[in-house]
């Protein structure tokens, strides 16, 4: 999917968005140092200024990295959609005119622009946010174990059940979210449609009718994305659920340790400043669901597209005739559009260099067929077209 252009985008993305993330680790460490010193009744003005410029320090990082890691995440997603748009238009040309009687303009306009930008999206949030969710939390979790193993083992518990909710709601959030993009599709294939007959549309009074047609594919729409946005928003509920009764374990147990004297103040407050950064990239997960899940469909829906094989391709050792006329011929030529039965029915005729030939019939009987196969528009099903004898 990602061309070998942007390898250095990508890998400034990383950096900036591993820096920005990690960097959220520091301020919490940096207080837990000045509590130390509160409670031990030992801080002094010098030290207390370190870290306040530690602090505007760390700050001033995360805000340039912010700023990088959206720029070169976002130069990534446009590179990728730059590339996949011109590889999705050129296979395009490659098909035949089999495929795009069978196809509608609007749906086709849909997957080559609509969902290459909702993979766009994809790219520039849903990567990052990844890569970002799984790494930060197990990085605060290593700083907790370190602190209090045994708070941090309780702590933990819920976070499996958030990461099983996300899961168990992918399938059918995907599912749906692939209906919303197939809806799309349809609804703009009907107004793109709407315009290009509008002469025909006026001429027989079908104003109504048509925008009646128009309505009933914006209501399937309309019905399709209020389900997909419903079942998407209740992971993030649940995990914000969850999220809670982890802070809420850290405060009963921590605070009890704390009265005991077996953990120290600065330790339950790290813990408590780290475990809403912890359940955070989870809700972010759970927020940009339908991004990822937007993403998945378009994905699927462009790749079907790119998936579809030329059925029209030059044989290896194709010859180009080089006279400036040749012949046409035409031997037991058979064709048909589809499974109706065939248009053409063993044709042969042969029209020699320079000579002129009508072709005369009723309407149907297939003269602009024979025309296409000429040019080649199509192939045959049976029998052979020749140009110059080959």
């Amino acid at each position: 999917l990602i061309p070998g252009k942007p390898r250095r985008q990508i890998a400034l993305t990383i950096f900036f968005g591993l820096t920005f993330s990690l960097t959220t680790m520091v301020p919490p460490l940096l207080i837990r140092r000045i509590i130390l010193w509160l409670t031990d009744g030992a801080t002094a003005v010098g030290s207390l200024a370190g870290i306040v410029m530690l602090l505007l320090g760390v700050y001033l990082i995360r805000g340039l990295c912010r700023y990088y890691y959206g720029q070169f995440s976002h130069r990534v997603a446009y590179i990728v959609l730059d590339d996949l748009l011109v590889r999705v238009y050129r296979h395009l040309q490659t098909l035949s005119h089999r495929f795009y009687n069978q196809q509608r303009t609007g749906a086709l306009l849909a997957r080559s622009i609509n969902d290459i930008e909702a993979i766009e999206d994809f790219i520039a949030h849903g990567v990052p946010d990844l890569v970002m969710a799984t790494i930060v939390p197990f990085a605060m979790m290593a700083v907790l174990f370190t602190l209090n193993p045994l708070l941090a083992l309780i702590v933990v518990v819920p976070l499996p059940i958030a990461g099983y909710i996300i899961y168990r709601f992918t399938g059918d959030i995907r599912a749906m979210w692939r209906r919303v993009r197939s809806g799309a599709a349809e609804l703009i294939a009907q107004v793109q449609d709407s315009f290009a007959g509008i002469t025909e549309i006026k001429s027989f009074g079908r104003e109504e009718a048509q925008a009646h047609h128009v309505a009933q594919r914006s209501a399937e729409f309309r019905d399709a994305s209020i389900a997909a946005n419903k079942i998407s928003l209740l992971p993030a509920g649940i995990v914000e659920v969850t999220g809670g009764l982890g802070m809420i374990l850290a405060v009963w147990f921590g605070g009890r340790f704390a009265l005991a004297g077996t953990m120290s103040v600065a330790d339950l407050f790290v813990f408590i400043a780290y475990l809403s950064y912890i359940y955070q990239p989870f809700l972010k997960l759970a927020d940009i669901g339908d991004v990822l899940h937007k993403a998945a469909a378009s994905c699927e829906r462009v790749f079907d597209l790119l998936d579809v094989p030329a059925d029209i391709v030059n044989p290896p050792n194709a010859i180009v005739p080089t006279a400036p006329q040749w012949s046409i011929a035409l031997r037991d030529v058979s064709f048909g559009y589809n499974d109706d039965g065939p248009v053409l029915r063993n044709l042969s005729f042969t029209i020699a260099p320079g000579e002129m030939v009508a072709l005369v019939g009723a309407t149907g009987a297939g003269k602009t067929t024979v025309s296409r196969l000429i040019e080649r528009f199509y192939d045959p099903q049976a029998g052979q077209v020749l140009l110059g004898g080959h």
